[in-house]
């Protein structure tokens, strides 16, 4: 199944490249798939649970030294910019241990929540188990940004988009 969610991203962001927007208006987009993982501090966190809001998904790891530049860019242009207009960032962390992703968390100074995917399982079928790794699901639930690395300028772009289009 993950193969079929891979290929069905690859195919969202090509069509994405086409032009200004992320993609056309009328494309149809993909469902996110669905997980349920407790943050660092043992709070539940499920992507059904925002539906309705706009959700950044920041796949990282501890070691990866382009997530350490990108997730403390992440917590200053995107989650403490948009985070009273109803945008969640969430940090998918693969498989590390508790004390070190919470330790990272202090040290790049991150607030939004951060899980671990204790079994990779979510970071195959979001990204193929690369880092960094940023999606972006619009309010219906459905995947609108697909990128490895950090696209700033078009993740704001399209945030705004989505927001503009919900209020």
């Amino acid at each position: 199944m993950s193969r079929w969610i891979l290929i069905v991203l690859m195919a969202a962001f090509l069509g994405a490249c086409g032009g200004d927007s992320p993609q056309a208006p009328e494309a149809e987009f993909p469902l996110a798939p669905a997980f349920a993982l407790n943050d660092v501090d043992g709070n539940p966190q499920a992507l059904h649970s925002y539906r309705g809001k706009v959700v950044v998904l920041n796949f990282f790891a501890t070691w990866c030294a382009p997530c350490q530049v990108e997730m403390p860019q992440l917590e200053a242009h995107i989650w403490q910019v948009y985070r009273d207009r109803g945008i969640v960032v969430l940090g998918i962390d693969l498989q590390e241990d508790l004390g070190q992703v919470k330790l990272y968390a202090v040290n790049n100074g991150l607030t939004f929540p951060l899980v671990i995917d204790p079994s990779g399982e979510l970071f195959r079928d979001y990204a193929g188990g690369s880092v960094p790794y940023n999606v972006v699901v619009d309010p219906e639930g459905q995947i609108r940004y697909a990128q490895a690395g950090y696209e700033e300028a078009t993740m704001i772009r399209l945030i705004d988009q989505l927001l503009d289009a919900g209020g």
